[in-house]
């Protein structure tokens, strides 16, 4: 499915012959002197062949995919996504019982959490590395199937206690960032071969795992389930759907790694690639470069931002608001409500408006939605303005991650799987630095209201970065 990725090396040392049209009746044309066209070798990644065409990739106009094979391909991706976003959830929901079994104070429990960042960021750069190797589609399978043997580990590690713990979350961090990077590479890749916007209802789809993981580790909880039982019958669930839906979109999954199945259908044919962008050869540009640390800074800014809010939203209505332990989380619940509407309509408007204007749009409604939270009285309409605001602050940064995404793998002579790695890394550190950070400044200023501000001042940069940012074909 991914085209240029899956194709095997067939063509090697042959003079290739003459291109062929749109399909069955189109006059061929011989190749130009100067198409640039390169070849596949058998780890499935690219180069430069002089002396010949680019062979035929599975779902080129001689040989489309079907319907039923691309929705395949996009079933499995929307099932990663809603994977991840189910047992990221878990942990969360059930740190007050991680931290009693494994018998940690708060100071103590922060620095445990902390191997599951670290985890998390050790892992992003090699897994880029690895979906450029052998293909995101098979890092995806591993890494999930693995993730849903780990999280039982999780809570086995709690009750070992710290050391054991610390080890189990540093896995769990890693598998969660190689899934990560591989289903959004994936996602690109199936963006490019359709030609249209997609990202952000995937991201969409994992906000809605992560809501029903939630919803889930609180009924489990509230039903004298341990945190084993738990992540051992929701890992097991969540394996065999998986296992499952292999079998069931085989067909789209060979495909899109270049499997053999691919292979009779190229042995005596082949078209030209005019749209397909070749891979990386040697250093990248510096253009690409530009526009890849430009997405990464998006990406920093959103993350911090919406890490910011997940972590000081409640806390920022029950200390300096007043609000009651009832009504508290409601900001954050809002927040994310919002988000998640926004992002299943993302694509429409990046589609229609273009990245950069949606993502300058994005940050200016994020950065007054802070501001004005900010600024909220303590009395009186004060929690209904600070509600309004976090509801804008969902809205605008509901779309910054799906395009800084989006627009890592479509940076021209950078492969989507790098792309996608080093843009993950980059956010990944802004969700780390933001909390801390806003935490600090507010410690500073002796209120949580200077936090916020900062974090809205941040955001607003986005209006300045939007136009290097493009996603797929904007």
């Amino acid at each position: 499915l991914a085209g240029e990725k899956g194709t095997p090396n067939l063509w090697q040392g042959k003079r290739a012959p003459p291109i062929f049209g749109r399909g069955k009746g189109h006059p061929s044309r011989e190749a130009h002197p100067g198409h640039r066209t390169f070849c596949h070798n058998s780890r499935g990644t690219s180069q430069l062949c002089p002396t010949m065409v680019a062979p035929c990739p599975i779902g080129s106009a001689r040989f489309p995919l079907s319907d039923l094979t691309r929705l395949g391909h996009a079933v499995w991706i929307a099932f990663c996504f809603l994977s991840l976003g189910l047992l990221m959830a878990q942990v969360g929901a059930r740190l007050p019982d991680i931290k009693r079994q494994a018998a940690l104070s708060n100071g103590a429990l922060s620095l445990v959490l902390c191997a599951d960042d670290i985890g998390q960021l050790a892992l992003l750069g090699l897994a880029g590395l690895a979906c450029q190797r052998v293909g995101s589609v098979v890092v995806a399978r591993g890494a999930l199937l693995l993730l849903c043997g780990c999280l039982p580990l999780v809570g086995v590690g709690a009750a070992g206690g710290p050391l054991a713990l610390v080890g189990a979350l540093a896995l769990y961090g890693g598998l969660c960032g190689t899934l990560d990077v591989s289903m959004n590479s994936m996602a690109a890749d199936l963006e490019r071969e359709r030609g249209v916007q997609m990202m952000s209802r995937f991201h969409a789809i994992f906000s809605l795992g992560f809501g029903l993981g939630g919803v889930l580790a609180g009924a489990a909880a509230g039903s004298g389930v341990s945190p084993i039982q738990d992540f051992a019958s929701l890992g097991g669930a969540a394996a065999a759907a998986a296992v499952a839906l292999m079998f069931a979109t085989g067909l789209s999954v060979s495909c899109a790694v270049g499997s053999s199945h691919s292979a009779p259908l190229l042995q005596s044919q082949e078209v030209a690639l005019p749209n397909v962008p070749p891979p990386l050869q040697g250093s990248v540009p510096a253009h690409a470069q530009a526009r890849l640390l430009a997405v990464a800074v998006a990406a920093f800014v959103g993350s911090v931002a919406e890490g910011s809010v997940a972590d000081w939203a409640t806390l920022y209505f029950r200390s300096v608001l007043g609000s009651s332990s009832g009504w508290a989380p409601v900001g954050f619940v809002v927040f994310n409500i919002l988000m998640t509407l926004v992002r299943f309509f993302g694509d429409h408007l990046t589609s229609r408006f273009s990245a950069s204007r949606v993502l300058a749009v994005g940050g200016g409604l994020a950065g007054v939605g802070l501001l004005t939270a900010a600024s909220a009285p303590a009395d009186g309409y004060g929690e209904a303005l600070a509600l309004a605001g976090f509801a804008s602050v969902g809205a605008g940064l509901a779309s910054v991650v799906p395009i800084a995404f989006s627009a890592a793998g479509a940076v021209e002579g950078v492969e989507a799987s790098v792309g996608i790695g080093f843009v993950s890394t980059v956010g990944y550190t802004g969700l780390l630095v933001g909390p801390p950070l806003i935490g600090g400044v507010s410690a500073c200023f002796g209120t949580l209201r200077a936090g916020l501000c900062l974090d809205g001042v941040l955001v607003l940069l986005l209006i300045v970065i939007a136009p290097a940012v493009r996603s797929t074909g904007r």
